[in-house]
């Protein structure tokens, strides 16, 4: 089996909710940094408000190694912001 990877992307984030990971059964984990000037909100579904996701101040990051694989994950903003998501795949046998 190849050894795990890195997927690093930057990602614009707006005040409409955007799809920033997609169902993946390669996916170990994620990083999400907040590399904007306000806080973005991670989110389950598109149709789930900002006060209901996780926040994610500015400087700040979002990791986990638990990451639902089957999931796809949004991301909401107030304005126009800059972050960063590394996602970590495992590598194919």
């Amino acid at each position: 089996m190849k050894p795990n990877f890195p997927v690093i992307r930057a990602f614009s984030v707006t005040s409409t909710a955007q799809k920033i990971l997609d169902a993946n059964p390669r996916r170990k984990a994620v990083l999400i940094y907040n590399n904007g000037t306000a806080t973005v909100y991670l989110l389950s579904s598109r149709n789930q408000v900002a006060a209901n996701g996780i926040p994610i101040p500015t400087g700040a990051n979002y990791s986990s190694d638990h990451f639902n694989t089957q999931g796809e994950y949004w991301i909401i903003g107030s304005g126009t912001d800059d972050v960063r998501i590394e996602e970590d795949l495992q590598g194919e046998s």
